[in-house]
């Protein structure tokens, strides 16, 4: 059995992550890079939501079967940066538009039902789940930060993700 799952979220994710990411660079005060226009939707899951999903395939899914997992939530990047700026009292002078990378999907999509007909339900509902992720981050702060202070090859990664990129803030 496979499963492919939607953009995951929740706490204890690891911080070259969207949210987890941003939510270190706006409580830093630093820019935000937003590829393009920010209009690249996304689906988001909750990482539990995922997890149970996991689990009901493995019980109940047929073996060599591939079985997509969605969140059921789509967003622009532009409107869960801005809320996720608003939720954290920042301002979204800290948004900073950059080149789009080459190829990049402006939607990603699933679909998830396989996994509704063997009776698979979300529990999770997004705006109540960001908004205790975003809490659980601003409250594990440090904790973001020594990851991404102990891990140079993260910078390594972002500076050559987003450097150079600017084209309007």
């Amino acid at each position: 059995i496979v499963t492919r799952g939607a953009n995951t979220y929740g706490p204890y994710q690891y911080p070259e992550k969207l949210i987890p990411y941003f939510v270190s660079e706006a409580l830093n005060n630093r820019k935000l890079s937003v590829y393009g226009d920010g209009l690249q939707q996304r689906d988001w899951l909750h990482v539990e939501d995922h997890c149970r999903a996991i689990l009901h395939v493995f019980d109940k899914g047929v073996p060599g079967e591939v079985y997509n997992v969605p969140g059921n939530e789509h967003k622009t990047n532009i409107e869960l940066t801005k809320s996720l700026l608003s939720f954290l009292g920042k301002d979204a002078s800290l948004i900073q538009f950059v080149a789009d990378r080459k190829g990049h999907d402006r939607r990603y999509a699933m679909d998830g039902s396989k996994l509704k007909d063997l009776g698979f339900r979300h529990t999770k509902i997004f705006q109540e789940e960001f908004s205790k992720t975003l809490s659980w981050y601003a409250d594990n702060i440090e904790w973001l930060n020594q990851i991404r202070q102990k891990n140079p090859e993260d910078q390594t990664y972002f500076s050559k993700q987003y450097s150079g990129r600017s084209i309007s803030s």
